[in-house]
């Protein structure tokens, strides 16, 4: 389960409520490093975010900041 939110593809396929596409723009998975996405609604809109990676430890637990990266 770890490794699925550690690239693009796992994590747009994965992330979001019911009915929302996610969409990356740049994902750089390292302490330090940031994944920006969109979540898009046909009815809500879209709403863009940004993930700055705080701490990781392989296989055990990711520490992260979120935000609208705005």
């Amino acid at each position: 389960m770890f490794e699925a939110g550690t690239t693009s593809e796992a994590l747009d396929r994965r992330m979001g409520p019911n009915g929302f596409t996610t969409t990356t723009h740049a994902l750089d998975f390292r302490v330090g490093g940031e994944w920006r996405y969109t979540m898009a609604h046909p009815q809500y809109g879209a709403f863009p975010n940004r993930v700055r990676y705080l701490e990781i430890e392989s296989g055990e637990r990711i520490v992260y900041d979120h935000d609208t990266g705005e």
